[in-house]
């Protein structure tokens, strides 16, 4: 860290020195960062990140997009099938979504726009290309870092304001590397509030492929395959399917890598269901506590209570004494109580139990 803080400070003194010749300059990166003493060589910099004039100007709007590509979009539609509203309504999902103010307009990605029309017209997660976020995933996973708490919360102007060197945070990183953008915003006492995530599918994908890999539990490019057969199982109601599968999935990872703690577990069960589109909600809130993870798969809905070290029995006891099914009984879909056990020692899914809301009386 202090060599490349050593190279950029000459960097600057040069770009400093230079200054009577310079008509205009614009700096990009990932993060910036305050009290570092690499910026006192060049301290008059404006930053324009979140600038409302400066919002769309690192990629396409919707408009630009269909004024500038209106030919590969007609070439894009007839290839796959279908109508022209139909495949920008399937770009926008892919390749959209990036927001710099919340008053702007959200813009799409033109490194994945230019290799979507490349390529003819193939839906694929370009974003892979761009490298894999080492440092991010590890700074993650150091920290344990809980994804499904820190999106549900509100953000002020200094979450998004420069940040120290050495006490750097997972959710201002995610957000200036691109994993995350702002959803909303409101407007309270004076001070404006943010909500981030992800931007669109292309993204989402990445990010968990790319955590399930850090996690040791699969290599990306096998990632998305085995979530899929964990899809499959549950939306045919074949829990027992579902559950063998990630308990051979667990087997594969190395003993030393794991993490003795529920919320590793936890992170990777989660994971699997975002990564192919299962709505799956974990920690979510009801009037009577926090359930551990969701999961709405076809005609079924899977409501589980994780415990590390302790017993099925006890996590099924736990969702019986919380009624965590009520909020769901509207929704005319067949619910499962489940309860599963991991072990610290055997570094697994020792045991599980399912139930009905019936059962549970």
């Amino acid at each position: 860290m202090k060599n490349i803080r050593g190279v950029l400070e000459g960097f600057y003194s040069v770009v400093k020195a230079t200054e009577p010749f310079q008509r205009f300059m614009l700096l990009t990166g990932v993060s910036k960062f305050s009290q570092v003493s690499v910026f006192s060589k060049l301290n008059n910099l404006y930053d324009l990140s979140m600038d409302e004039r400066f919002a769309t100007m690192l990629g396409y709007t919707q408009g630009e997009l269909e004024a500038n590509f209106a030919d590969r979009i007609d070439t894009a539609a007839q290839r796959h099938g279908v109508a022209k509203a139909e495949l920008l309504d399937t770009l926008r999902e892919w390749y959209n979504g990036y927001r710099f103010h919340p008053e702007r307009a959200s813009v799409y990605n033109p490194v994945s726009v230019a290799k979507f029309f490349e390529s003819g017209g193939e839906f694929e997660n370009y974003w892979f290309a761009t490298g894999t976020p080492s440092f991010l995933l590890k700074l993650i996973r150091r920290q344990q870092f809980d994804f499904e708490q820190e999106l549900g919360k509100t953000l002020d102007e200094l979450a998004f304001a420069a940040y120290d060197v050495e006490q750097i945070e997972a959710l201002p990183l995610l957000f200036q590397t691109g994993y995350l953008t702002i959803k909303s915003s409101s407007q309270s006492r004076g001070v404006t509030r943010y909500r981030l995530g992800f931007p669109n599918r292309e993204v989402e994908a990445a990010f968990n492929a790319y955590l399930l890999e850090e996690y040791g539990a699969a290599r990306k490019e096998r990632s998305g395959v085995i979530a899929s057969d964990l899809a499959d199982f549950l939306e045919a109601g074949d829990l027992k399917g579902a559950m063998e599968l990630l308990r051979t999935f667990l087997a594969d990872i190395p003993y030393d890598i794991q993490i003795k703690a529920e919320r590793y577990y936890q992170t990777i069960f989660y994971t699997f269901f975002r990564l192919v589109g299962i709505f799956a909600e974990a920690e979510a809130r009801t009037s009577s506590g926090r359930i551990d993870a969701v999961v709405k798969a076809g005609t079924h809905i899977y409501i589980f209570e994780f415990k590390l070290d302790g017993s099925a029995d006890a996590a099924l006891d736990q969702i019986r004494d919380k009624e965590y099914w009520l909020k769901h009984r509207a929704e005319g879909k067949d619910i499962t109580l489940v309860g599963a056990s991991f072990g610290a020692a055997e570094r697994n899914l020792v045991e599980w139990k399912m139930a009905s809301p019936q059962d549970a009386g």
